[in-house]
C-alpha cells in the first residue's frame, strides 16, 4: 500500500512536470519574437549580470534599440551633437566629447551606454 502510493505520487509528479514543460514551451515558441507576452515577467526572465560591477556582461533594458542622428559641424566635418531617441521615447541631445568616435559605427556602439 505504501509502495503503491509512492509510485502513484511519483508518476503524477512526473506527468505534471512534463505537462508544465510542454505547455511553457508552447507559450514561449508561439510568440513572434517582437511582442512580449508578459511585460511584467521581464524581471523574472532576465537579471543584469554581474550585479556588483559597472561594466555588465549583459543588460535587460531595451537601450540597444536606441537610435540617433548626428549633428555635423560643416566647417570641421565632425559631429558636434547627437540627438538620441531611447526606447522609452525620450529624446536627448548630447554634446559630443572629444574621446568619442566620429564614425557612424562607433557612435552606434556608444548609444546604449548613453541611453542608460
Amino acid at each position: 500500500s505504501h509502495k503503491y502510493r509512492l509510485v502513484t505520487l511519483r508518476s503524477v509528479g512526473f506527468l505534471v512536470g512534463v505537462a508544465g514543460f510542454i505547455s511553457s514551451s508552447i507559450v514561449l515558441f508561439s510568440g513572434d519574437g517582437v511582442t512580449n507576452l508578459c511585460p511584467d515577467c521581464t524581471y523574472m526572465s532576465c537579471v543584469t549580470f554581474p550585479p556588483m560591477v559597472e561594466e555588465k556582461w549583459w543588460y535587460c533594458d531595451q537601450c540597444d534599440r536606441a537610435f540617433a542622428e548626428g549633428i555635423l559641424d560643416t566647417k570641421s566635418g565632425l559631429f558636434i551633437e547627437i540627438r538620441m531617441t531611447c526606447p522609452n521615447e525620450s529624446v536627448e541631445t548630447v554634446a559630443m566629447q572629444e574621446d568619442w568616435p566620429q564614425s557612424e559605427l562607433g557612435l552606434l556602439q556608444l548609444l546604449p551606454s548613453l541611453c542608460r
